[in-house]
């Protein structure tokens, strides 16, 4: 849904294009990176929301069909980084060539750790799926040397935990950071939602916590 500058009623509306079922959306340069469901990755014209021919097949491209992508970030050389979850809910990154090919100096990188589903209180089940507790592959962010950060909330033996990991360009965890490549962010039930990089180098992730109450 695109808005007029001055907030008025919608300019313009699309739906049914792929990805079907949306989870981050960046405005880059001339155009709108869009990334979701089914591993799908696609470049939207400005002009009209329509699929950029050039990048990709038609617009798009799956990086993996059984997988769903959550973030996306360009690095320094316009490529694509994202970040999804396998079909068991694993977190894992790829690269996508700006032309929209998959990247081979970093294919499809399976992590270890497990995403934990967000408790959503309150939710009727007259709007599921999408009341439906959700995994969540976290936020990306790109360091000036190429180094990915990715932060997410993890399964830690059945609790919650979110993580700040940092990848090599090549997509191995850099046993430099933290413990073995990772950090964890001591707060219970924190839910990661955005990462970024200080002008001083300093890390920072928000978020929210969320707490169930039965009753």
């Amino acid at each position: 849904m695109r808005h007029t500058p001055t907030g008025a009623s919608p300019g313009l509306f699309k739906t049914a294009t792929p990805p079907t079922l949306s989870y981050a959306a960046r405005v880059i340069d001339d155009a709108l990176i869009v990334v979701g469901s089914g591993g799908t990755i696609a470049r939207l014209t400005l002009v009209d929301l329509t699929h950029d021919s050039a990048f990709g097949a038609t617009g798009s491209l799956v990086v993996e069909a059984t997988t769903t992508l959550q973030d996306v970030v360009r690095d320094a050389q316009g490529r694509f980084v994202v970040s999804g979850l396998s079909a068991s809910n694993a977190l894992f990154l790829a690269r996508v060539t700006a032309s929209g090919a998959a990247d081979a100096t970093l294919p499809l990188v399976t992590s270890t750790f497990t995403a934990k589903p967000v408790a959503r209180p309150r939710c009727s089940s007259a709007f599921e799926p999408y009341c439906s507790d959700m995994p969540s592959a976290g936020r990306l962010a790109l360091q000036a040397d190429g180094y990915i950060l990715q932060a997410a909330q993890v399964d830690d033996a059945g609790a919650t935990k979110c993580i700040l990991a940092r990848y090599t360009p090549t997509g191995q965890l850099d046993t430099s950071f933290g413990q073995g490549g990772t950090s964890t962010v001591p707060i219970p039930g924190c839910v990661a939602r955005r990462v970024s990089i200080a002008p001083d180098g300093r890390i920072l992730i928000s978020g929210q916590l969320v707490v169930r109450v039965w009753g």
